[in-house]
Formats: structure tokens, sequence, C-alpha cells
């Protein structure tokens, strides 16, 4: 899936998803092993983020 791909499916600019990623890789979240994976490094960090 492209990084256009994922924003067109969360209804969100690429723009933001961009910036989005680059603020999870900063806080040790993700791993971004090429322009269409990721890696989750902290789920449980993650998901309480997402719950909020």
């Amino acid at each position: 899936m492209s990084r256009q791909d994922i924003a067109d499916y969360l209804a969100i600019r690429l723009e933001t998803l961009s910036r989005t990623v680059k603020q999870l890789k900063d806080d040790g979240l993700v791993d971004e092993l090429s322009r269409t994976e990721f890696s989750i490094v902290d789920r449980s960090r993650l998901k309480s983020i997402g719950m909020n």
C-alpha cells in the first residue's frame, strides 16, 4: 500500500500522514522498514495513544 493509498483510506492528506509517521518514529513507536512497510516497536503504547 502506498502512502497515498494509506492517506486516502484514512481520509487524510498525504502531508498529515507524513507528519504523523515522523512523529511516531521520533517517539519510538514505529520503525519505517521501507516507504510501504512499518514495524510497530511499542504496541501497548501505540494502542494507548489510539484509545485517547
